[in-house]
């Protein structure tokens, strides 16, 4: 595109890129660039639209008209020394030069080469370093009339010009129409990186960015995490500034994590950097530095921090939360929470505790990357969340004594300042110039680092108001216009007081209570023996709801954004093109472990089918698989439910059926796929009566697994872990939650976060197809 982005009255050309950088061509005029060599020359009193010839007589004129104008002109336009130039006409082939086309530029061009706007040289020099577009008419009248590119000239040199002196320019003009173009606009090749995105990760995707001197030289280091799950560390080595040199550390190299999120940070407090990585399991890898505080020798210490498990795509944030002297830990997740773990152990030896599972309330549409920078310039640090959708939220913080880390959450700016990058923003705050501001770097989905500098400290207009730490955009201002674009400046955002705390919304482990909401959830109609499943299929954020029946279909309905639970708009009988068997039970879990919803679908005869979700945690791409339950008989009515049953890391999988019991499958690896073997035929030796319906789920916010099981009858019944059993997994009834709940016949039960408070509420399909619906208020 173009766009006269110094407001000379010529446009500049901007070339966007497959890699989202945008090359930058800064457009000259050449005669009006050689005319400001001539100090005598006011370029205010020229007219700047006319043609070059008018424009030559109107420099003329102030140079004492002819002869005398032709010496200083002579010198300014680079006339070799010696030539003799008698008339005006004799300048044009210092004026219009040949055109070099813009794919002449080597791609070895640095990203950041500035060119100087008086660097004009002579012609040879210009044929190697600069690249000309063509003015349209000046290349449409020169092709068809040569002659047209001197006619003023020759009208303005007519008295004592002889027709041989014209034949001699025609002759020179045609000379360069021959090798190119001939224009006096030229596009000077000013920067290959226009908005300074900077991709330090090669081919890779998902930069996720942290800094720190891991090597006490005063420079700032930074670490890059990728799709890959290779770690990329680079030293910078500048005196001033960057200079990014990057070293190879083995444990930072590609292993199982995928979706490396790291974060540098002393959280044994021995004085040098360690590393705490999230990745696409929603687990925690701490990776420790064994080495000096001058030379790091990093470590795996831990893959699984704490136990923590968050979901998926875990984001890492460390800080002292409640003022212990210790490191706390805030981490982002892939449905937009940031979860907060108060660290119980010391600064020496951590040992996080699950204490808050939506810090301030909040919730990003997606993919939430948090980290800290102080806002506004109190002494509390304030969050910048990152997400999906590119954009940047700015929670401020302050903090209450009584409760200094889940009180005193303030949502500033849900699209704090208009920054937005192409996809899953991760944003990093850190002082690479030495200015003592903070300026700030996104990495995105494609695996740039764009950058914000910090224009500092702008005032308000009323001058009681606290001033606010902005950060510029990339724009260049007029200088001119800069005292008008202070006052009138948009972008400030105000500091808001709070007298009040604000009540955290779900704090775990919870006490689940149920009440009775609806007996027709979104007056729904789903057809006999209903069976419902949640999931966001569509990638809209959104919970859809897949449903089977007694007729064997297996409905796909989608709620609007925004529609609350009034409005589900009936999508197709037959999701995925399902044809399938009566009594269609789907339920969605990580059957494979890769960090997204599979789709398994139980049926009257008792086989299953499985549909694996080759996409990812946000954008779902289901696949048919029927090799996995290959042989796999849970009988009549066969429910699947998928847990991790045997400790050995690999989900396995459980089925309820028509005669009320459970069977147990393990997984058996095969090659690079695997199958399911019967193990046993009663687990638990339960018999439920008619129609086991087992749910996995954490019922209770503990972040251990309670086995849930419905029944033809109505009654629910569930287990918990029995922490007096380690190793394999043993089950203890839990509290009779579902006891005094008047539960409808045939029921199917799911649960789901359907109001967003932050726990498990309760929806059971009904015999009579219509969704039961019981709202969780325990805390």
């Amino acid at each position: 595109t173009f766009h006269d982005l110094n407001q000379d009255g010529f446009s500049e050309l901007f070339l966007g890129t497959s890699s989202s950088k945008i090359i930058y061509y800064e457009n000259h005029e050449i005669l009006l660039d050689l005319l400001r060599k001539i100090s005598a020359i006011q370029l205010v009193k020229i007219d700047m639209s006319a043609s070059f010839e008018k424009v030559l007589s109107q420099a003329c004129s102030q140079l004492r008209g002819l002869p005398e104008c032709l010496v200083p002109l002579a010198v300014a336009f680079g006339v070799p020394e010696g030539t003799k130039i008698n008339r005006m006409v004799e300048l044009y082939p210092f004026i219009l030069r040949p055109d070099l086309s813009i794919k002449s530029n080597s791609d070895n061009t640095a990203d950041f080469a500035e060119v100087s706007s008086n660097s004009i040289k002579s012609e040879a020099d210009t044929s190697k370093q600069q690249n000309s577009v063509v003015n349209a008419n000046i290349q449409d009248d020169n092709k068809e009339n040569p002659e047209n590119a001197v006619t003023q000239a020759d009208q303005a040199t007519a008295a004592g010009e002889s027709e041989t002196e014209k034949d001699v320019i025609k002759e020179k003009i045609e000379k360069l129409t021959s090798q190119g173009i001939i224009t006096r606009n030229q596009l000077w090749l000013s920067s290959r990186n226009f908005l300074k995105i900077e991709n330090l990760i090669g081919s890779d995707r998902h930069s996720f960015l942290t800094s720190g001197d891991w090597n006490q030289d005063g420079r700032i280091d930074i670490l890059l995490g990728s799709r890959s799950g290779k770690i990329f560390a680079f030293e910078n080595r500048a005196d001033k500034g960057t200079d990014w040199y990057e070293l190879k550390f083995p444990v930072l190299e590609n292993n199982k994590r995928q979706y490396s999120s790291p974060v540098l940070s002393d959280i044994d407090a021995d004085g040098d950097l360690d590393i705490i990585s999230g990745n696409r399991n929603g687990k925690l890898e701490w990776i420790l530095n064994r080495g000096s505080e001058k030379r790091p020798e990093w470590v795996v210490h831990d893959v699984n921090l704490s136990q923590i498990d968050v979901g998926s795509f875990s984001t890492p944030l460390l800080n002292d939360m409640d003022g212990d002297d210790d490191l706390d830990l805030l981490v982002g997740n892939s449905k937009g929470l940031i979860i907060y773990y108060e660290n119980q152990g010391n600064k020496n030896t951590p040992h996080f505790v699950l204490r808050n599972t939506r810090i301030a309330g909040f919730q990003m549409k997606a993919s939430s990357a948090p980290t800290f920078w102080k806002w506004n310039g109190d002494k509390h640090p304030d969050l910048v969340v990152g997400g999906r959708e590119g954009f940047l939220s700015l929670i401020s913080h302050l903090p209450p004594e009584s409760s200094p880390a889940l009180g005193g959450w303030t949502l500033e700016a849900e699209h704090w300042q208009n920054i937005k990058a192409i996809g899953y923003s991760t944003p990093h705050f850190v002082d690479f110039e030495g200015d003592n501001k903070t300026d700030l770097l996104i990495g995105d989905v494609h695996g740039n680092l764009l950058y914000w500098k910090n224009g500092g400290l702008k005032k308000t207009i009323e001058s009681k108001q606290e001033s606010t730490l902005v950060l510029t955009e990339n724009t260049l201002e007029d200088e001119e216009q800069e005292e008008e674009n202070e006052q009138a400046d948009s972008t400030i955002i105000p500091v808001e007081n709070t007298e009040t705390e604000q009540d955290s919304k779900a704090i775990g482990p919870i006490e689940p209570s149920f009440e009775f909401v609806s007996s027709r959830y979104g007056n729904l109609e789903l057809g006999r023996r209903a069976f419902p499943a949640f999931m966001d299929v569509d990638g809209d954020n959104n919970l859809d709801l897949i449903v089977g029946n007694s007729a064997g279909e297996l409905r796909y309905y989608r709620r609007e954004l925004g529609s609350g639970d009034a409005l589900w708009t009936l999508e197709s009988k037959h999701f995925l093109g399902y044809q399938g068997r009566k009594n269609s039970a789907p339920v969605f879990a990580d059957l494979d472990g890769d960090g997204d919803f599979d789709l398994l679908v139980g049926n009257q005869e008792g086989s299953i089918d499985y549909w694996e979700n080759k996409g990812n945690s946000e954008i779902a791409d289901f696949v048919y698989n029927p090799t996995q339950f290959i042989g796999v008989t849970g009988g009549r009515n066969s429910v699947p439910a998928v847990l991790d049953l045997n400790g050995d890391g690999r989900n396995d999988l459980l089925t309820g059926n028509f005669i009320g019991q459970l069977r147990k499958f393990d997984r058996i690896e095969q090659g690079n796929g695997f199958y399911f073997r019967l193990e046993r035929r009663k687990y638990l030796n339960l018999d439920i009566g008619i129609g086991s319906v087992p749910k996995i789920t954490d019922l209770n916010n503990d972040q251990q697994p309670d086995l849930i099981i419905g029944s033809d009858s109505g009654n629910i019944i569930s287990f918990q872990p029995d922490p007096e059993k380690p190793g394999i997994l043993s089950w203890k009834p839990s509290p009779e939650y579902f006891k005094q709940l008047n539960l409808p016949i045939g029921g199917n039960p799911e649960f789901v976060d359907l109001d967003t408070d932050g726990d498990l509420d309760l929806i059971v399909g009904s015999e009579e197809g219509t969704l039961y619906y019981f709202r969780n208020t325990g805390r």
